[in-house]
């Protein structure tokens, strides 16, 4: 007789039990929420420092619009809409929306400063600019000096 020809071994199948599908489905949950929290945090956090870069841009923006089209320009505010204004025809240049966590010491309408034709920030309105300008964010606080030539100086708090 010949051992093992006609006889199979029965194959033990291996599967997962519902225990352990569970188990699995839960810690994903718990890297997927944790993965959301931390993303949505750095998206903040990002969108809020990218303001004192879009303060920096828009007054250079201004002097160089003033300059260039030979007109004065203005930095205005309305509510959370930051804008650069032709004097001329109100013509809106530029703009940039402040995120609801960001707070400045600004107020909350009206002109910010004036650009003369000449490229320069108007002194009048640099005089009743908040010196410095006070930007806080969840995390830090920034210290923004404008000179009259638009320089932005930044100092983090």
């Amino acid at each position: 007789m010949c051992k093992g020809v006609g006889t199979m071994k029965p194959r033990k199948e291996r599967a997962f039990s519902l225990v352990e599908i569970l188990v699995t489905l839960a810690i994903i949950a718990i890297v997927a929420g944790l993965s959301y929290v931390s993303g949505r945090r750095q998206l903040t956090n990002q969108e809020e420092n990218s303001v004192v870069s879009s303060f920096q841009q828009i007054i250079l923006e201004g002097t160089t619009a003033a300059s260039s089209r030979g007109v004065k320009t203005i930095l205005f505010r309305d509510e959370d809409k930051i804008s650069l204004l032709r004097s001329d025809n109100n013509e809106e240049l530029s703009y940039f929306e402040l995120p609801s966590t960001v707070t400045t010491n600004l107020a909350s309408r009206g002109e910010l400063l004036a650009f003369s034709p000449h490229g320069w920030v108007d002194e009048v309105s640099l005089s009743n600019f908040p010196s410095p300008l006070e930007i806080r964010t969840s995390d830090k606080t920034y210290d923004l000096k404008v000179s009259l030539i638009g320089e932005v100086d930044v100092e983090v708090r």
